[in-house]
């Protein structure tokens, strides 16, 4: 009887890992198919909050499963990438039956290279993103640098009225599994690139464009929850989406009426531009402002080989009388105005030509 018990265990198990492989990568034709199979991972093999254990790829635990005292997660691999990257590409392998390399050759803007393709903010804006979408079963790679090294990787499992939901293995928390934002923070594409200066893109077209065959599309129209609101056309049987290129306006929406949300921040390369991002919509604006880095060598210059004079040296009642500040990258600055010794007027944030008007005569100076 010990030997019949085992024996249907083993038979068991072996039905429900079958059963998993059948319905993740062999089921999937279309991005509709790459969501369902990926909420099936979600609710019954890699939990939210629990760790991913790139060694036994199958499963996950409720506490950290890595050893590694720095939280790096090399333990945790697959496919030759580790912590987050390696999972995305797990998944896709098994969900999808594909899965692109570990690396990317070519960082250029529009660059292919080993299945990924690459875009940099800097040289695409951001509203162009659009055009470029996501679809179920994406894989996104962000880095702060060419290389891709500093960065982030995660999968799409699902959109949902222009939010993108992903499903990552986060490194730096032992490989804790998240399956809301990208690195538990961004809902689109255009707020990735806000975040990161590179961004590439695996995709497997087949699944993507088999949607166009295999489904009889009921297409409803869609808008991006954040601003600016780009208009989409979801299938609701099957998920297929597109962008249509247009926008719309929403009446809840501040950014709509032109209130923003400013962050201030500014440029690295000295001199120190000034510029303000939106929180709610992320468009930037320079003020025409510069600051002072302290750590900067050439802000220990200050001032800039200023000078400053004005068009007459002794003023009489009611004249009048042109300050100049010039130098050279100057940052913005007070100019005082003293009479007999004793400042009469200053001038906040100088940065070109402004005038006074003497009111008593005495001994002027700047």
């Amino acid at each position: 009887m010990k030997t019949i018990k085992r024996l249907v265990i083993v038979i068991l198990c072996a039905s429900l890992t079958l059963s998993a492989v059948w319905f993740s990568s062999f089921a999937v034709k279309t991005t509709g198919d790459v969501t369902e199979s990926l909420v099936y991972y979600k609710e019954k093999v890699y939990f939210q909050g629990y760790y991913w254990d790139g060694g036994d790829i199958n499963t996950c635990f409720p506490a950290p499963v890595c050893s590694a005292s720095d939280g790096s997660c090399t333990c945790n691999q697959f496919y030759g990438g580790s912590q987050c990257h390696g999972f995305a590409l797990y998944l896709a392998y098994r969900v999808i039956g594909s899965a692109p390399k570990r690396t990317l050759a070519s960082y250029a803007n529009g660059a292919t290279s080993n299945g990924w393709t690459c875009y940099t903010r800097s040289e695409l804006e951001l509203q162009g993103l659009f055009a470029v979408g996501l679809q179920p079963g994406d894989i996104v790679r962000a880095a702060h640098d060419s290389s891709y090294a500093n960065g982030h990787t995660a999968m799409v499992w699902k959109i949902i009225d222009g939010e993108v939901w992903f499903a990552e293995s986060w490194g730096s928390k032992h490989c804790m599994i998240n399956w809301t934002g990208f690195n538990y923070y961004s809902y689109s594409l255009a707020d990735i690139c806000e975040r990161y200066e590179y961004v590439a893109i695996w995709r497997n077209n087949s699944i993507v464009n088999n949607g166009e065959t295999s489904c009889d599309h009921n297409y409803v129209e869609g808008h991006d929850g954040s601003h600016p609101h780009n208009v989409y056309m979801i299938c609701t049987r099957c998920g297929d989406m597109y962008y249509t290129g247009d926008t719309t306006t929403s009446d809840s929406c501040l950014c709509c009426t032109g209130v923003h949300d400013w962050d201030y921040t500014s440029e690295a390369a000295h001199p120190h531009r000034e510029r303000r991002t939106c929180r709610i919509c992320g468009k930037i604006e320079y003020t025409g402002k510069y600051v002072l880095h302290e750590d900067c060598p050439e802000c220990s210059l200050v001032p800039y080989e200023l000078e400053v004079s004005a068009s007459k040296s002794d003023l009489s009642p009611g004249d009048r009388v042109t300050i100049t500040a010039a130098g050279k990258n100057y940052t913005s600055m007070s100019v005082s105005v003293v009479c007999d010794g004793m400042i009469v007027k200053t001038f906040e944030d100088v940065s070109g030509p402004v005038e006074y008007t003497a009111k008593d005569v005495g001994d002027y100076s700047l």
